[in-house]
């Protein structure tokens, strides 16, 4: 994990293919971008360092429309960053 997170500042939501991030039916994110070390292989990539690229989750997301995340809620109570636990469905 990163440090400083915790019970009282993270909570599970929900990030969708139109790049929004919600958590109990409320919005607290838009323009979701997802990134990762890998190599692109398609497009719609940016070069964010090294072998670090990134791309709009409108370009693509993931198997389904819509994915389960952790947010971090910043020191102001604003969601400042989501990270993806679950993309696959059965």
């Amino acid at each position: 994990m990163i440090a400083g997170m915790n019970t009282s500042n993270t909570v599970i939501g929900t990030a969708y293919s139109d790049g929004t991030v919600t958590v109990n039916g409320q919005l607290v994110g838009t323009g979701v971008l997802e990134s990762g070390r890998w190599n692109p292989g398609t497009g719609g990539f940016t070069n964010l360092e090294g072998d670090v690229w990134y791309r709009a989750a409108t370009t693509y997301f993931a198997p389904t429309s819509q994915a389960q995340v952790i947010v971090h809620f910043n020191s102001y109570g604003q969601a400042d960053f989501a990270i993806m636990i679950d993309a696959v469905t059965s």
